[in-house]
This record gives structure tokens, C-alpha cells and sequence, in this order.
């Protein structure tokens, strides 16, 4: 029979088989095992015993009095922390001096809870960062406890260094696999402080390693909302599915991103990892064909498998004489139908499927649209079929038959649902008609309008005559645009685009008036400027001719020029000669053929400063039609830091005193440093281009180019950021033993493999003195 008088970290069992056996066992709970029963010497004091089991174990133990001061440490202990004279430099001194400055805390606050001490019979282990001798840290873990011995608490603990550990290859796999990902990722804390980011997270975002660490999430991104976008982010929402936020970048400018978060239980503690997808450029694709959509003049609408309508432009919505919310969500049964009397759609799925058939052999299915007010019209559709977000959608183009019902749908619905201001005037210049949106614009009632004279709309200082007003639809101006200023009933102004066409109904001739109101665009144009203004990039716009027509601040300072001595010059002023000589060539080359070079792309350049003196610069360049006029916007990029940190890396390995070898996927040489040379005993520029197998012996120089192959295919390194000694072969034939490691590099989509060789003939036959 055995009675325990306390289990816990180190805990004693007396009186084993009769109570004149003056023996302690010691039962020890090694971190993360079994339990393991310890005989102490016999005639021993309980302390006594404990000290001899701690000091006869391999891991490093230390023993505490119930005031965290250290009575005994064992010789593992001494050598883990780096002490000579264990005894007297540690006895005496406080525990939570072996721990750094996180770990020290969080174990006072397990030894005391609340101020007070903790109960004798606590039992704890934590991972944290332990503190040597000489100042140095190291990841551990200890299991601590507090035991009963002869009437006094003491604290034990034994410690593991799991430093080694953390740096398994396991754990070298994942960080390569997250270090090499051409996707953002992160760690972060649950408050959402950012412990880890890759080197992709943090180009994407222009932030530096020591920027971002420690930063809160909620610096790079916020949660998209259709309000403001300034909403913190809601952890539980990303969480085992993408969402969309905005990324915020250090130079203020924004993206659009696909957010990925899962949870992660390390060491008993929980943080997320966060997973980004940059998707500006798909939401911009979105938008540009978003509004080719809405500004086309056939009427087009989306459809699921089952009919409901999901989208419809403009022109679909005001040919069928219905408001978006009449229209979208509906089915499109009640709008598309089979013959002149209204007959509904029988079957969706045999009409979607002859629809589609018909549309891939470029044939138009004849069909009837039925109004909002029950009317019906003749039209031709053309349906497509695509798969979006997982879901068939139905695109479905329609043309109207005849011209002249187009003609005259048109003119109904420009009094219906026309969003812009339509007004239609006599030969004199009385206003006969008008539509609600010019009510709502000019803030008068159509019975205010309808039979004033139209120049009660136009403000004075403006050419607001009725000859004027006409003059725009007389031949040679027909459809011709002007801006000017609308008045509206209240007195007040607005800018709007005025286009005025001829009609006749009979003998009777009229004039219509479309306007447009551009108070949100000249709104937006003012905040486009703001952005192209205040960017750090260089900006400058060019006519088809080469001349200057803007440029943003940071053009004038990176080309030491003042704003006005730039408007109006040509843009070769700010080239160097060799290029500025050309310009004017290839603007009329690009005008007359269409052929573009660089429009759309980029370019590394040379830029010419006030001073006469060049840099470099990486060029994108558009193109934008703004008024039936070509224009050209280039976005500089200064590249003189990247030019000398590029020197600097090249002079780094030019000047290391190892070989170094670049190759590509074929094992063809790309870039060799002088040492190379030197230890394999070629000319300089003797070895680029040649098959890096002429640096080997065989039969390893026979079997290079599959070795590259079966990497290149599986994906299985067996070398690479490894070491290994091999032989390697000098021109002349003879063979050194080397120590290589290989590391792999992706340059756009292109694959490099660069090789730094250790000589360990040389290395063994030098001598080192310290």
C-alpha cells in the first residue's frame, strides 16, 4: 500500500512498505513525458533527497524558497546559462533573474496572483526567453511548481532549451514556404498587433521590416464598406473565408485586396494568420467594363439560370420605361416575351439553351419587349453565358428592329426617364417641353417653363440669345457640345455641358436641348488634380506635339524646374540629347501607324535635370482621348537609389573572396565575381555563357541538366539552402574538394540559381590566430 502526501511537480511519497525505511522516492513530471520515479540516497532529509534527484537529471533544474529565492541549482542549470561558479553566483538570487524582461513578468504573475503568494500546490510551464550570463537570450521552456518539503514551499522548475527546435527543418520549410509566397502574409496578435510580415507584405505595402513589426493591423487595411471606408477590421469575418478591404500603403495611396484569416494555436496561445490578394487591378477591369456597360446605347441585361435579373444599363432601363428597383430582381419573363400579345416565356431553361446556341452562331433570337406601361416592341437578342462567383449568369444584348421605333421610343422615354435636364424649344426660342429632370435640375415646375422663353435658364454674361441657343443646331454644329453656366430658379449657377440637336414634326420646326449638369465632375476633376498634384511620383502630360500641357509638384523638384517654365515647352527638354533628338519622331511614327512601343508598358530611361546633369527613371505612359484629343500622361519613377543599392549589391559580390556562380533554368551561366575566376582558373567573361557542368567532375556534369529538369518539375529540393561538400574541376582539370550551397531566385518568370562555393583545400591549409 502507498499513500501519497502530495502529487505535484516534484512531489514525495513516504513511508514506502514500512514506516522505519528512512527513504524518499522522488516522482519527476519531465516536460511533455511520463512520469519517472527517482530512488534518493538513503538516510537522506526529504531536501536532501530533492536536491540529489535534481542534481543526478540531465535537464537544468533550479530550486527557489517560497520567496522566488534560489537555494540549489544542478550542474545542466550552470551550463545552460553559461556560469562557472554556479553556487555562488546564482544561490542567493532572485529566480526571475534567469528570465528576460517578457518572461520575468509573466512568471511573477503565475508565483503571485493578485500581490499575494500563489498556493504551495501550483502547477505551471510556459515557453519564454531566458537571459545567460553574458546577456545573450534563448527560447526555453519550464515547467515550475511549488511542493511541501519538511514544511517549507519551495519552487521548482525544470527548463528545456527549445532554441534548436524552433530552427527544425519543419519550421525552416513553412518560413521559406511564407518568406518566398508572391502573396501578402502576416501574423498578428488577437488585439491585431502585427508580429510577422513577409517581404511581399511589405513591398506591397512600402513599409521596412522594423516599420511594420509591432504596428496594428488596422495601419495597412480597413474593412470596405459601401460608406466610409475608415471601419477597423472585424476579426471574425475574415476568418476561413475572403473578404474584401482596402490596403492602406505608407505613401497614402490605396488598394484593393482579398483578406484570408485563420486562426493558429502555437505554444497555447492564439494569433491569426492573414493571407492578401492585391485585386486593384481585377476591380479596375470590373469598373472599365462596369461602365462600357452603362454607357452603351443598346439595351443590355444580366440574368441568372432561373431569370432573375441582375443588372441592367441605363439604355435597357429607359427603353423599358422602368426604374432600376422596377426592374432589377424581377424576372425577366415579365419583360421579355414571345410574340406581339405578351405570351410569357414557357420553359427558362429551353430558352436560355436555343438563346446561347443561337448567340455562339453569331444569330439573334426574335423576340418582344413588354413596357412598364404594357406596351410591347420587336427586338432582336444575342445572349452569352458566363460563370461568375460560382453562378451561370445570362448576358443578353437587344436591338431594336426598326430605326424608326428606336427613333421614337427614344424621344418617348427622353420625357419618361432621361437623367439628364431635356428641353424642347420652338423656332422663337418658347420652351415646349421639358422633362422631370430638368424640373429637378433648374428647380422649376413644367408649368414655370413650358411657354417661357429658354434664356430664362441661362444665367447673363453668358451668350444666352436665342440665335445663340439655336446657332448650335444649325448644320456644321450639329451635336456640338458647349460648356457654359445653367441658372437655376433660385438664382444660383452651375456648370453644365449643353448639346443642341434639330427636329421636325412636319413643317413645324423644334430644337432640343440636352444638358448636363458636371457640378460632380467638376467636384471630381478638382480631386483628381488634388491626388496627381500631391503625388510623389513625377507626372507630366503631353498634346500629340510634344508639349507640356501639366505637370505635378514632384516633376518640378525632381527636375529642379518651376512649374511655368515647363507648361508650354516641349517635353524633350527633359531628355537627354540622344533621346530628345528622336522625340518628336516618334510621336508622329505612333500618330500615323498606331504602332506603339511603350504606351501601356514601362521602361527604364534617362531623365535631364535643369542642371544638365541625367538620372535614372522607370517611364509608364498612357493614353487618354479627352474631347476627340490625344493626350499622353507619364508616371516618372526616381530609380537612383535603387541604381545605387543595385551598385552596392554588385560591388558586395564582385568583392567576395568565395566563388559565386548565377545560372539559369538550363544551367547556362549567367553572372560569375572575379573569385570564380580565380579559383577555377579562367578568364574573365570566359565563363558566362557556358553550361555551369564545365565547373564539375564526372559523373555529376553528365547528370546536371536532368538534375535541374527533375527539380524544375517535382519541386523536390534535395540541395537547395543546404550545404554540401563535392568535388569541383579547374580548367586545368585538376579537382578541389568545395562546399556548396544553392539558392533559387524568380525574377519576373524566369528562374535563377545562384551558388556560392567555399575552396576547403584552402580553408584547411590556413591557420588562424586569434
Amino acid at each position: 500500500k502507498i499513500e501519497f502526501d502530495r502529487i505535484t511537480h516534484v512531489g514525495l511519497l513516504k513511508d514506502i512498505l514500512n514506516s522505519g525505511w528512512s527513504k524518499y522516492y522522488v516522482l519527476l513530471y519531465s516536460i511533455r513525458a511520463a512520469p519517472v520515479f527517482v530512488l534518493s540516497p538513503p538516510n537522506t532529509t526529504a531536501m536532501e533527497g530533492v536536491v540529489s534527484v535534481l542534481n543526478s537529471i540531465k535537464q537544468a533544474t533550479v530550486v527557489a524558497n517560497d520567496d522566488n529565492i534560489i537555494t540549489s541549482v544542478n550542474p545542466a542549470c550552470c551550463r545552460l546559462f553559461g556560469y562557472d561558479e554556479c553556487e555562488e553566483e546564482l544561490v542567493g538570487k532572485n529566480i526571475l533573474n534567469l528570465f528576460a524582461n517578457d518572461g520575468s513578468d509573466r512568471i511573477r504573475e503565475r508565483l503571485l496572483h493578485n500581490g499575494e503568494k500563489s498556493s504551495c500546490s501550483d502547477m505551471y510551464w510556459d515557453n519564454v526567453t531566458g537571459e545567460k550570463r553574458d546577456g545573450s537570450r534563448f527560447e526555453m521552456q519550464i515547467s515550475l511548481s511549488k511542493a511541501e518539503v519538511e514544511g517549507q514551499c519551495i519552487v521548482t522548475g525544470i527548463i528545456r532549451d527549445v532554441s534548436t527546435e524552433y530552427s527544425g527543418h519543419q519550421h525552416k520549410r513553412l518560413s521559406l514556404m511564407v518568406e518566398s509566397s508572391v502573396d501578402p502574409i502576416f501574423e498578428m496578435d488577437l488585439k491585431g498587433t502585427i508580429r510577422m510580415a513577409n517581404p511581399v507584405c511589405r513591398k506591397v505595402f512600402l513599409y521596412g521590416e522594423k516599420d511594420v513589426i509591432g504596428e496594428n493591423i488596422n495601419t495597412l487595411m480597413k474593412e470596405k464598406s459601401n460608406g466610409e471606408n475608415n471601419t477597423t477590421l472585424d476579426f471574425g469575418k475574415y476568418i476561413g473565408k475572403g473578404e474584401k478591404v482596402i490596403g492602406l500603403r505608407s505613401d497614402g495611396t490605396k488598394l484593393i485586396m482579398i483578406l484570408t484569416l485563420s486562426e493558429v494555436l502555437g505554444d497555447g496561445e492564439k494569433s491569426y494568420m492573414g493571407i492578401l490578394r492585391d485585386i486593384t487591378w481585377e476591380e479596375r477591369e470590373c469598373e472599365c467594363a462596369t461602365s462600357i456597360v452603362k454607357s452603351a446605347i443598346d439595351p443590355i441585361v444580366q440574368f441568372n439560370a432561373k431569370g432573375v435579373i441582375r443588372l441592367a444599363n441605363p439604355a435597357c432601363l429607359a427603353e423599358f420605361h422602368c426604374e432600376k428597383e422596377q426592374f432589377v430582381g424581377e424576372n425577366v419573363s415579365d419583360f421579355l416575351v414571345t410574340d406581339i400579345e405578351g405570351s410569357k416565356i414557357k420553359s427558362m431553361d429551353i430558352f436560355i439553351t436555343q438563346a446561347v446556341t443561337a448567340g455562339k452562331s453569331g444569330d439573334g433570337q426574335k423576340l418582344y419587349g413588354r413596357r412598364n406601361d404594357g406596351t410591347t416592341f420587336s427586338l432582336y437578342m444575342t445572349l452569352s453565358e458566363a460563370m461568375i462567383g460560382g453562378e451561370y449568369l445570362y448576358s443578353a444584348i437587344l436591338k431594336l428592329t426598326t430605326a424608326l421605333e428606336f427613333k421614337h421610343t427614344r424621344m418617348k422615354t427622353m420625357i419618361r426617364s432621361a437623367m439628364d435636364p431635356m428641353v424642347e424649344i420652338n423656332s422663337q426660342g418658347i420652351i415646349t417641353a421639358v422633362n422631370p429632370a430638368c424640373s429637378n435640375v433648374f428647380k422649376y415646375s413644367k408649368e414655370d417653363m413650358i411657354g417661357k422663353e429658354v434664356t430664362m435658364l441661362i444665367p447673363e454674361g453668358e451668350d444666352n440669345s436665342i440665335k445663340s441657343f439655336i446657332g448650335l443646331a444649325h448644320e456644321g454644329t450639329m451635336g456640338k457640345d458647349r460648356n457654359m453656366q445653367g441658372l437655376r430658379s433660385d438664382k444660383t449657377k452651375f456648370p453644365m455641358l449643353l448639346t443642341v440637336t434639330e427636329s421636325r414634326c412636319g413643317d413645324e420646326l423644334h430644337y432640343i436641348g440636352i444638358m448636363r449638369d458636371l457640378t460632380t465632375e467638376e467636384q471630381e476633376r478638382e480631386r483628381m488634380m488634388s491626388i496627381v498634384t500631391s503625388a510623389i511620383d513625377p507626372i507630366v502630360q503631353i498634346d500629340v506635339k510634344g508639349i507640356i500641357q501639366m505637370v505635378n509638384q514632384a516633376c518640378c523638384k525632381a527636375f529642379r524646374y518651376e512649374e511655368a517654365d515647363l507648361l508650354g515647352q516641349n517635353v524633350k527638354l527633359l531628355m537627354p540629347q540622344v533621346h530628345a533628338i528622336n522625340h518628336d519622331q516618334y510621336l508622329q511614327n505612333y500618330m500615323r501607324t498606331g504602332q506603339t512601343k511603350i504606351i501601356g508598358k514601362g521602361r527604364k530611361l534617362r531623365g535631364q535635370r535643369k542642371d544638365g546633369k541625367t538620372f535614372p527613371l522607370f517611364l509608364t505612359l498612357s493614353e487618354a482621348r479627352i474631347d476627340n484629343q490625344v493626350f499622353f500622361t507619364g508616371i516618372l519613377r526616381d530609380l537612383t537609389e535603387v541604381e545605387q543599392e543595385r551598385t552596392r549589391l554588385t560591388s558586395m559580390i564582385m568583392s567576395a573572396v568565395d566563388p559565386i556562380v548565377q545560372i539559369d533554368s538550363k544551367g547556362i551561366i549567367q553572372l560569375v565575381n572575379p573569385a570564380c575566376c580565380k579559383v577555377f582558373l579562367y578568364d574573365d567573361g570566359e565563363l558566362v555563357g557556358k553550361n555551369v557542368k564545365v565547373l564539375m567532375p564526372h559523373p555529376h556534369a553528365a547528370r546536371h541538366d536532368q538534375y535541374i529538369s527533375n527539380y524544375l518539375d517535382t519541386g523536390v529540393k534535395k540541395l537547395m539552402n543546404k550545404g554540401r561538400k563535392f568535388l569541383a574541376r579547374k580548367k586545368n582539370g585538376n579537382l578541389f574538394t568545395v562546399f556548396l550551397t544553392v539558392s533559387e531566385a524568380r525574377i519576373g518568370d524566369d528562374i535563377f540559381f545562384t551558388g556560392i562555393f567555399r575552396d576547403l583545400n584552402a580553408f584547411h591549409t590556413s591557420s588562424y590566430h586569434y
